[in-house]
């Protein structure tokens, strides 16, 4: 394997799991955080409001990682020698 190769094997790689946190950090904002939170506000309690704003954190920067990895993985696609589409 050339450098060229395990680095885009990492690119893959941290696409993947980008994709995988933002996915699944969805669901869970959703069906957990984001209740919690409304019970929480209701109460008074001010602990869930600082574990959903860094929630909002994990996914911004989830979404930069899907963008730049996404570029650098369309950009090696259509580059390739190899290019074309394998349909």
């Amino acid at each position: 394997m050339s450098f060229t190769d395990v680095l885009l094997l990492a690119i893959r790689w941290l696409h993947a799991i980008a994709a995988v946190a933002w996915v699944g950090g969805g669901i869970f904002y959703f069906l957990v955080l984001r209740p919690a939170v409304r019970a929480s506000a209701a109460q008074g309690l001010p602990g869930y409001a600082e574990a959903g704003r860094r929630f909002r954190h994990l996914v911004g920067t989830a979404m930069a990682v899907l963008i730049i990895t996404g570029a650098v993985l369309t950009i090696s696609r259509l580059t390739s020698e190899h290019g074309g589409l394998p349909y």
